[in-house]
């Protein structure tokens, strides 16, 4: 018996810790590593725009991945190959919304009241060093970056470029530049020189989000929507980072889940980088503005709705 998030679930098998550590032997967390080195170098060549969605690609897979088997360890240690089924991008972002506002009463087999990414890295990152001050920065630097990573997850233009990537390929690849200045008059664009970039990148993507149309509340119009398009900016060399202290952090917590399946903790690793300068360094590049979607505004006033009933029969005498 689970839970995934407060969602109850019952697996029948035979052998389950045997399936369960044979799941957990199968996971690669290194192919996140592995996509970096074979794609990153080709940042600057012909295909840039493309290696650089790859990255971005793996690293909303990276991040949900991550989160799958984090949450499973905490909720269901005994039953990850069953979990990882059961789990939603619903689940995760509830999850860890709760665990960002200091909400998260979470049910846990380790029998914490309240799941924090201090407690949580506490309890996964079974590292001892000789020093015990590296012991305690080591969690403490990786509650941090989960943390980060929590605030990526739950972004809505990471969650609307992911849907777009994944669900049809429906992005352009390639960053933007905004400029901005003020009108001599209105209506009068500014002089090229008086123009300042506040965001600019050659790395991102543009995609097209499904929205409701503005103030049109009724049930019955709920299939009226928009599309408006969104841009995205992002580094791929901080998109790099994130994946190499992704690919470290999912092999932590799989050690960890080990060793609540009765495997010596000495025998498993539990890794970090070399320098404590490194957790930064997904985040070091700025690219100013990240997102922006700036289109007509549409609202209940500009169109005349239509119920289900009537787009059926506008589809049959059309």
């Amino acid at each position: 018996m689970f839970v995934v998030d407060e969602t109850p679930y019952c697996l029948w098998d035979w052998e389950l810790d045997k399936r369960n550590l044979d799941f957990l032997d199968q996971i690669d967390h290194e192919y996140f590593k592995y996509i970096v080195e074979a794609h990153f170098p080709n940042i600057g060549g012909d295909n840039s725009q493309r290696a650089a969605i790859v990255l971005k690609t793996t690293y909303h897979q990276a991040l949900e991945t991550f989160f799958t088997l984090l949450f499973a360890a905490f909720q269901a240690p005994g039953c990850v190959v069953a979990y990882v089924h059961k789990c939603t991008s619903g689940h995760l972002r509830s999850m860890i919304n709760k665990i960002q506002t200091g909400r998260a009463k979470l049910f846990n087999r380790q029998g914490i009241d309240f799941l924090s990414w201090t407690k949580i890295s506490d309890t996964v990152n079974l590292v001892s060093y000789e020093d015990i001050k590296r012991t305690e920065e080591t969690k403490e630097l990786f509650a941090r970056l989960w943390s980060r990573f929590g605030h990526a997850y739950l972004d809505d233009s990471n969650i609307n470029e992911y849907n777009s990537i994944k669900h049809g390929f429906r992005l352009r690849p390639g960053g933007f530049t905004l400029r901005i200045g003020t009108e001599p008059e209105y209506g009068v664009a500014p002089p090229e020189g008086e123009m300042k970039i506040i965001g600019d990148s050659k790395f991102g993507s543009t995609f097209y989000v499904a929205e409701p149309i503005k103030d049109l509340n009724e049930n019955k119009y709920k299939r009226n929507f928009r599309v408006r398009e969104h841009s995205v900016n992002w580094n791929p060399e901080n998109i790099a980072h994130a994946l190499q202290l992704l690919s470290l952090s999912i092999s932590n917590i799989i050690s960890y889940v080990k060793v609540l399946h009765g495997v010596d903790p000495k025998t498993l690793p539990f890794k970090r980088p070399q320098s404590s300068e490194y957790f930064e360094e997904p985040f070091k590049r700025s690219t100013g503005v990240l997102n922006i979607a700036m289109n007509h505004i549409i609202t209940k006033e500009d169109i005349t709705p239509f119920t289900n009933e009537e787009i059926i029969e506008g589809l049959k005498n059309a």
